[in-house]
């Protein structure tokens, strides 16, 4: 369950309501709609605790995950198994940097202290979920680009086009031990086939929030809270009050 009351701080977007309170059940998926520069992309930063609201207050119960907006636009000289670090635990973010960081010292000097560093290294990366991280890669590897993850791990992200980055990031995050995801326009850079894959991979015990742009001129939602698939949907250019089985 999340739930988000109180006045949007932080910064001041034009249009987003200064009021929001809802809630995402498990098992839901909320679509944030809006206008780009409605502010949605702010509102899911101060989901993820990146922002700091003025007032209002936002919890949880599990683990947060989060994919942002800027993948799938990668350009960098950045690798697979960075890209999948991004949006794995923080936890495991910090094993890696420690653990590449022992490896390089290894290269440099091979001595006992910094063998031992580098020894204690691995031991934090087993115990932060790194071995159990790279069976579930080796499984999204191979969905997303059709190569375990030993081979493609190295691969730089500016050779995959922008679906295949964004399609890396979804299965890790779908697949993954989350219990809320943040998804900020999750779709973007997909083909059709894989929004069709994205739209079929339907509910899982997770409560999902996902960015999406307003379509100029159009009105795709019905009035009644929810979208043709089912989904809640909140509209940023709207006031709302109360989402799902909020207080």
């Amino acid at each position: 369950m999340v739930e988000r009351h109180g006045e949007v701080g932080g910064q001041r977007v034009e249009g987003l309501p200064g009021v929001v309170s809802f809630c995402v059940p498990a098992g839901e998926t909320v679509v944030l709609i809006g206008d780009n520069g409605a502010g949605k992309t702010t509102l899911l930063r101060m989901l993820a605790g990146e922002l700091t609201a003025q007032r209002g207050s936002f919890r949880s119960q599990g683990a947060v995950a989060v994919m942002p907006q800027f993948i799938g636009s990668l350009r960098d000289d950045r690798t697979v198994r960075d890209l999948l670090l991004t949006v794995a635990p923080p936890p495991l973010r910090a094993a890696a940097a420690t653990l590449d960081a022992a490896e390089l010292a290894m290269m440099e000097v091979d001595d006992e202290p910094t063998q031992l560093r580098y020894a204690q290294a691995l031991v934090d990366w087993g115990e932060a979920g790194g071995y159990d991280h790279e069976v579930l890669w080796d499984t999204v590897t191979v969905a997303a680009l059709g190569a375990p993850f030993q081979a493609a791990q190295y691969r730089e992200v500016s050779t995959l086009s922008g679906g295949e980055q964004k399609r890396l990031a979804l299965e890790a995050l779908l697949r993954g031990p989350a219990e809320l995801l943040l998804l900020d326009e999750p779709d973007n850079y997909l083909d059709v086939p894989g929004k069709r894959w994205l739209g079929a991979a339907g509910p899982d015990p997770s409560g999902r929030a996902a960015d999406h742009p307003r379509p100029g001129g159009a009105e795709p939602y019905g009035r009644s809270g929810r979208d043709a698939g089912g989904r809640h949907r909140l509209d940023a250019r709207r006031r709302v009050r109360h989402l799902g089985r909020g207080p």
